[in-house]
């Protein structure tokens, strides 16, 4: 475990830059470098804490390092950038890595989408409130999403009749819950699974996926006002890329206090 966390802590990413430097024909742009290299650098940092902790095996880790040099090995391919004495480059000490297997290789970047602090939903109202967006990128490569888990920390199925989600305009699926379609965890949360579709984004590209909701039209206590959250886990969305690669996603920020949570009232 110690030498697999070695060689990827030994994994440096140099970018060179200067007041003046050449660039020739890129196939991607320095905006996108800087945040593909933000990405890889998150990914080193999550995957050298989870081999110290202990959370994944030397043997697990080997395919995790390659899949991160894959990566860096594409970007050196696909950019173009020289600065006076300096490179943009990967090396690892006394560690040869694999060679890229395909370039069509993703890069997802999740981000949320900011809202109000508090939704409010009201009872007798038939139309969708909307409580949780988020945006995914997919950079180098087409991507399939295939799975979204959606966590709240309430029994909201005695409250909410109707849970859409939808992406790019089109709705991906829309459930009327009960209390069987949840998976309740030590925590007290209840995640939700949007599972059985497929959605298609292509390379370069953003969509927004938004969660709905509509709130059922009775009340277990009048005048009662109903407080609860909705958020993403780590790992909450799953996805496949061009080179059959699984991608799992958000890798922090996650959680009932991270980024992507929201919370919502309803009011009867």
């Amino acid at each position: 475990m110690k030498y697999q966390a070695k060689t990827l802590l030994s994994l440096v990413i140099v970018l060179g830059i200067s007041v003046s430097f050449q660039r020739a024909e890129a196939a991607i742009s320095f905006v996108e470098l800087q945040r593909e290299i933000g990405v890889v650098s998150i990914m080193v940092s999550n995957l050298s804490q989870d081999i110290q902790s202990g959370r994944i095996s030397p043997e697990a880790a080997k395919s995790e390092i390659q899949r991160i040099s894959q990566i860096i090995n594409s970007l050196m391919r696909e950019s173009s950038l020289f600065s006076q004495g300096q490179v943009l480059g990967a090396y690892s000490s006394g560690q040869d890595f694999a060679p890229v297997t395909s370039s069509r290789e993703a890069v997802v970047v999740l981000e949320p989408i900011s809202g109000s602090s508090v939704v409010r939903m009201n009872i007798g109202n038939t139309f969708s409130n909307t409580l949780l967006s988020f945006s995914v990128k997919s950079l180098r490569s087409d991507i399939e999403v295939r799975r979204i888990d959606v966590t709240f920390d309430e029994r909201i199925w005695r409250y909410v009749g109707e849970i859409t989600l939808s992406a790019g305009g089109k709705i991906l699926a829309r459930i009327d819950p009960q209390h069987s379609d949840f998976f309740e965890n030590a925590k007290g949360e209840y995640t939700l699974r949007f599972g059985g579709f497929s959605y298609f984004i292509p390379m370069n590209s953003t969509r927004t996926i938004t969660l709905t909701m509509k709130p059922r039209d009775r009340s277990s206590s009048a005048g009662e006002i109903f407080d609860a959250k909705v958020f993403l886990n780590n790992g909450a969305l799953r996805a496949v890329d061009e080179a059959n690669i699984q991608h799992s996603l958000p890798s922090q920020h996650a959680g009932s206090n991270g980024s992507f949570s929201r919370k919502f009232e309803i009011v009867y």
